[in-house]
């Protein structure tokens, strides 16, 4: 693709001139640029979409071990559970044991049973306070299991929804693949088709894109008071690039046939 074809095409945007066979080289270059754009943007989306799943797959990671670390608060609570019950059962014991004593005590009558009565109200007295606390940690234990038991359903909840997002992304993985896939197709084709070099339709579409900017703020220039003061001071900008393109122009004449 020469020079020529891009300044004719330069020259067409600023002198609003459409010559009798247009060129398509700008146009092949767009398409080239946008194809390659397509492709770039489908390729990060699934680079994008594979760190989501990774981290996806590592928050169930997470929750599978918050699961386990709950099941474990399970069995250690039953542990506990039981061994409030043997102590429990202990105090029980020792207060029947005081209760007799004070009775034997009682029998015996003053002065032999009286130690022994007071030794059994003592011991009586320190089972139902122990007997207190233990009611207090068995009540701690049940609003522990409700909490426990609230934790677990959060936990599986938030675990099944990580799935269904582990799943979806799966699933989305797999159509950028395709769009990707499909895309690097098209560019292959749009390059076979237009017969582009990769790096020149680069430089085109770029000059493209400076040429319409170029056109839309002299527009906009001229629309303001004073335009011909205001265009003269852009001559010695403006003057080599306008006989660049009458040169880059007459060559592209001369060499038509």
């Amino acid at each position: 693709m020469k020079l020529g074809r891009l300044i004719g095409g330069l020259r067409e945007t600023l002198s609003g001139e459409r010559p009798p066979e247009p060129s398509r080289g700008v146009e092949d270059a767009l398409l080239f640029r946008a194809s390659e754009k397509a492709e770039h943007s489908a390729e990060t989306a699934l680079s994008a979409s594979q760190a989501a799943g990774a981290s996806a797959a590592q928050q169930r990671s997470l929750l599978d071990a918050a699961v386990d670390g709950v099941k474990l608060l399970f069995s250690r609570s039953r542990e506990a559970r039981t061994s409030l019950a043997a102590a429990r059962e202990a105090l029980e014991q020792i207060r029947l044991t005081a209760l007799n004593a004070g009775l034997e005590g009682a029998r015996l009558g003053d002065p032999a049973g009286k130690p022994l009565v007071l030794v059994a109200e003592d011991i009586r007295a320190h089972a139902a306070r122990a007997m207190s606390a233990l009611e207090q940690h068995t009540s701690a234990f049940d609003q522990m299991d409700k909490d426990r038991d609230k934790l677990r359903e959060q936990v599986e909840s938030a675990q099944a929804r990580t799935a269904d997002v582990a799943r979806d992304i799966l699933q989305l993985q797999a159509v950028q693949r395709d769009v990707s896939t499909a895309l690097a197709d098209v560019s292959a084709r749009v390059k076979h088709v237009t017969r582009t070099d990769p790096e020149s339709a680069r430089m085109v579409a770029e000059a493209a894109d400076h040429a319409r900017a170029l056109v839309e703020a002299l527009t906009a220039l001229a629309a303001r008071p004073q335009n011909k003061s205001l265009f003269g001071s852009l001559g010695p900008t403006l003057g080599p690039l306008i006989e660049l393109m009458r040169e880059q122009y007459r060559d592209e004449s001369d060499d038509s046939p």
